[in-house]
């Protein structure tokens, strides 16, 4: 069995995939299709606020196992910056995500204090955001599990 993660394009919802996603399933594929904040039936969640940052956020939403299978590909490095200025609980569900050799290494890492440039950190987060959406388009993960037809970025 395989997962699909069909994402809408402008102006459009998890809506438009109807069809494909009926026809999927019933050959026992797995499907998933979430609508994006601001577009289709969530156009009235659109805002300035929704940005980089609402996505990053969204990483805490995908399950343990896709977490892993994201960490996985990403360098100890770009980890690390990632996490710096990042809150305690969302570091902790991220580092929850790695193997353990990995997690020291990070954690050694977030411990000695060296500071990032803002654009530093920010270009980690958006570089770990565009693999989590390519590994989703790819099928690799899913964003929203479990919840079908249910809002992924709240």
């Amino acid at each position: 069995m395989a997962t699909f993660v069909l994402v809408h394009g402008a102006w459009h919802g998890s809506w438009c995939w109807k069809r494909v996603r009926k026809a999927l399933q019933a050959v026992g594929q797995e499907v998933f299709t979430p609508t994006l904040t601001g577009v289709g039936e969530r156009s009235h969640l659109r805002a300035p606020q929704v940005n980089l940052d609402t996505h990053i956020d969204d990483i805490v939403n995908l399950t343990s196992k896709a977490r892993m299978l994201i960490f996985d590909q990403v360098s100890t490095d770009r980890v690390v910056t990632a996490l710096k200025g990042s809150d305690s609980s969302f570091r902790e569900l991220i580092l929850a995500s790695l193997a353990s050799r990995t997690r020291r290494l990070v954690e050694h890492e977030l411990a000695s204090g060296i500071p990032a440039g803002q654009r530093e950190i920010l270009d980690a987060r958006r570089a770990i955001t565009d693999l989590a959406l390519e590994m989703a388009g790819r099928g690799e993960i899913e964003l929203n599990p479990d919840q079908e037809d249910q809002p992924v970025f709240t």
